[in-house]
């Protein structure tokens, strides 16, 4: 009710409660957003006091074109601030702005990806957010190389490329601090595992190993249920590029 806490006068604002009926929305919400009518007839929605902007231009900086490939991917794993910003709150258990999000279901990604794509920006860039699927997580980690090779790295090759359970002191790590893949991108290995799309009957695929995976562990997958939330579970966004159609 409290109008004020956005600087619009408030006959261009209209009001929009979602419905928490769709499966890609957590059972426990009830968000309010508000859509503010632009003179030009673009819309975007607006977050009670948040840098939700900032966050989404920030994602979109970050996005990797994959040679070959009709679809990019972040650099980085959504980190808490970004989260925070663009959901309203924080649910990770081991906090840290530039850490990754974790605590984090399917769900509440889907829900995510799903706002995300709400901003007129990501349509400006020309794109779609979507998680990956496991085919698509396999190939931008290991590409064409020979992904026997790497799982049987020493834990001193290792330790340069991710956070796992020898060189994390149990905990999560601030994103881009160990040395990025052939294609640029950073924490493919521990610190969180990322959802993918895919799934086994009604468990989700997770990739990646995380902060408290042992070096076996990280090249091989996990499934948890699509409500599940851990403290080392995140995600990694990618996104789809869609050809623009002049106006």
């Amino acid at each position: 009710d409290d109008k004020s806490r956005i600087d619009v006068s408030y006959a261009n604002v209209e009001f929009r409660n979602f419905d928490c009926d769709d499966e890609a929305w957590p059972p426990d919400c009830f968000y309010t957003l508000f859509k503010i009518k632009k003179d030009c007839g673009s819309s975007r929605f607006v977050r009670y006091g948040d840098d939700a902007q900032k966050a989404v231009l920030n994602i979109i900086s970050n996005m990797v074109e994959i040679q070959g490939k009709n679809y990019c991917v972040c650099r980085f794993e959504v980190q808490q601030w970004e989260w925070e910003a663009i959901m309203g709150s924080n649910p990770s258990k081991r906090k840290g702005p530039h850490k990754p999000v974790e605590n984090v279901s399917w769900i509440d990604c889907r829900h995510f990806i799903s706002v995300l794509n709400s901003f007129p920006e990501v349509g400006s860039a020309g794109l779609h957010f979507r998680l990956p699927s496991y085919d698509e997580w396999m190939f931008i980690c290991f590409g064409t190389s020979d992904i026997l090779t790497q799982l049987t790295e020493s834990e001193k090759d290792l330790e340069k490329k991710g956070w796992l359970d020898f060189n994390s002191s149990n905990q999560t790590h601030n994103v881009g601090m160990r040395l990025p893949n052939s294609f640029g991108l950073f924490d493919m290995i521990g610190n969180v595992w990322e959802y993918t799309s895919d799934s086994s009957g009604f468990c989700r695929y997770v990739r990646g190993g995380s902060y408290t995976s042992d070096r076996e562990w990280y090249g091989i997958s996990t499934s948890p249920l699509p409500h599940d939330k851990f403290n080392d579970i995140g995600l990694r966004v990618f996104a789809d590029k869609i050809t623009m159609v002049p106006q």
